[in-house]
């Protein structure tokens, strides 16, 4: 027997910009006929895996979120001695296994090609394995192999990932199906969205002087729903 818990919350937020659109506005859904505020199940999620209260009940097994994987065992090499170029290609394969590696032709930085286009979602252990790994690579001054990196996959332990599951399209047996499922927060009612016309003072800026006034002039949305997820 499979047992499912729902969970249904109200949260009242005062006015704010909790979570914004490209443009920098607050988020929206139109439900019902009416344009109401919405806080994306994302950010929801972000919000809770970097929270104290999960940070202290689950300490030692959160996942981390990046797409710098292959760029830290690089940086292992490098601080071993061997040249960055060269660091990269020792650790492509590990990239490799993880997402599509970056191929800037002219980087500034070399270790930007051991990034990987997209973030991935990682449990301490694997973040642990591939930094176990990078220093044999140093000690034996060798690349990694297709076969040393595979195993860098196999231990998923994390709760977030268990919680709210990983997912890479082009290596689907990275995949891990998600226990949790998180909807959009939206507000019960419709909101209209407000501009905030803010400045800022320049500490150093004399009243008295030609160019008195605000040093900085800006806009920004805002709004205040009482929120349900």
């Amino acid at each position: 027997m499979t047992t499912f818990i729902q969970l249904h919350l109200l949260t009242a937020y005062p006015a704010a910009n909790l979570n914004r659109d490209d443009t920098g506005a607050p988020k929206t859904v139109v439900l019902g006929g009416a344009t109401r505020l919405r806080i994306s199940s994302q950010s929801l999620k972000r919000a809770w895996r970097t929270s104290e209260l999960f940070e202290q009940a689950l300490a030692g097994n959160i996942g981390i979120r990046t797409g710098r994987i292959a760029r830290e065992a690089a940086q292992i090499l490098v601080e071993s001695g061997i040249e960055p170029k060269k660091a990269v290609d020792y650790v492509k394969n590990i990239a490799n296994c993880f997402g599509k590696v970056k191929e800037d032709k002219k980087p500034k930085d070399e270790l930007t090609n051991a990034e990987t286009e997209q973030l991935v979602h990682i449990s301490p252990a694997e973040f642990e394995a591939v930094k176990a790994l990078a220093r044999r690579l140093a000690e034996e001054k060798r690349p990694a192999t297709e076969e040393e990196a595979e195993l860098l996959r196999h231990d998923r332990m994390a709760v977030d990932i268990a919680m709210f599951g990983r997912m890479l399209a082009k290596k689907t047996d990275f995949n891990v199906e998600a226990a949790c499922q998180v909807a959009h927060a939206f507000g019960v009612s419709e909101t209209i969205i407000e501009d905030d016309f803010f400045t800022a003072v320049d500490d150093l800026r004399q009243a008295s002087a030609e160019d008195a006034g605000a040093g900085h002039l800006g806009e920004t949305g805002f709004g205040s729903a009482l929120f349900y997820t």
